[in-house]
């Protein structure tokens, strides 16, 4: 072990591990929130930053999933009632047809070999992932475990043993020449801060509230250090937009409740950047980068649609 806090991480892994076969949310929010996780193990255990161990830990959280499945069907088979519902059959018709489009793509060996490298991810996440959730409030029961599991993962990859800056970005040097996916960070932060600062504590306890702003504004910080700037823009939106809504406003009191809620949570982000925006990472995070930084995706996104709208047959079977 190279770091003492790898034994709590086995062991806090080997809990939430076996609690998910039985409780099928808390089976999704591990498969939201494992890319942070294999990040973290591979800091803190040897064993997995050998490139040909990479792909156990792929193997772990796929078995996970089977078993949850397995389990859920055997205890409530009238579940998976709902699994051929139309978001499902567009998302596997997609799918499908990005696999067919290798016939006409004039990269085709790139292509292949990506498709091929990915496709588990394919199955896992397309066809056995949603067979974990069948209604809304299977949805609802994710909040909590999100925030409370991702921050904890974010938590062990804050102080994981060969997690440094490169450069702007907060990673993790699996190996001399490999790094973590900074973008992985991002994402799983702003995850914690939208589901932390929009789940409602109504009949909780007094410190849940004090407690999800933390974890709202960690993962947002953590967002942060990894340098992804339109995740962390689009997540602070989504909260400012999604925030009145996650709210009832009944009467005059709730009203002023609600901007006074506004006001606080924004004033804490403002602390996060003050705190995560230092010197090292203050250039990337300044405006003028900021908006560079977006006019030059749009440049691309829209040099990819002139030739779609030069020839409309290629939008269906490529130039």
């Amino acid at each position: 072990m190279s770091s003492p806090l790898a034994p709590f991480l086995i062991l806090a892994l080997v809990g939430v591990f076996t609690y998910a076969i039985w409780r099928p949310w808390i089976c999704f929010t591990l498969v939201l929130v494992f890319p942070v996780i294999e990040q973290s193990i591979q800091s803190y255990i040897p064993f997995f930053q050998n490139p040909a161990n990479f792909s156990l830990l792929n193997f772990v959280i796929a078995g996970l999933v089977g078993i949850t499945v397995s389990v859920r069907f055997f205890n409530s088979p009238e579940s998976f009632r709902y699994f051929l519902n139309p978001v499902f059959i567009l998302a596997f018709t997609l799918q499908l047809f990005s696999y067919v489009s290798l016939v006409w793509t004039p990269e085709y060996e790139n292509g292949f070999l990506l498709s091929l490298a990915n496709y588990p991810y394919a199955i896992l996440y397309i066809i056995f992932t949603p067979l974990l959730l069948s209604s809304l409030d299977d949805f609802r029961r994710v909040r909590l475990p999100i925030t409370l599991i991702g921050t904890v993962a974010l938590i062990f990859f804050f102080f994981g043993p060969t997690v440094r800056l490169l450069g702007t970005r907060l990673v993790s040097y699996i190996t001399s020449n490999e790094y973590s996916n900074p973008l992985v960070l991002a994402r799983v932060g702003v995850t914690v801060l939208v589901s932390a600062l929009l789940t409602r504590t109504e009949g909780l306890a007094k410190w849940v509230t004090p407690a999800l702003l933390g974890a709202g504004i960690f993962g947002l910080g953590m967002a942060i250090l990894s340098g992804s700037r339109g995740q962390v823009v689009l997540g602070v939106l989504v909260v400012g937009v999604l925030y009145p809504f996650a709210r009832e406003i009944k009467d005059i009191k709730n009203f002023f409740s609600l901007f006074f809620g506004l006001f606080v949570i924004f004033g804490l982000i403002y602390i996060a950047a003050s705190v995560f925006i230092t010197g090292d990472n203050l250039e990337r995070w300044s405006g003028d980068s900021i908006t560079g930084g977006a006019a030059g995706r749009l440049e691309l996104v829209v040099d990819t649609f002139i030739p779609w709208l030069n020839s409309p047959s290629a939008w269906l079977f490529g130039n």
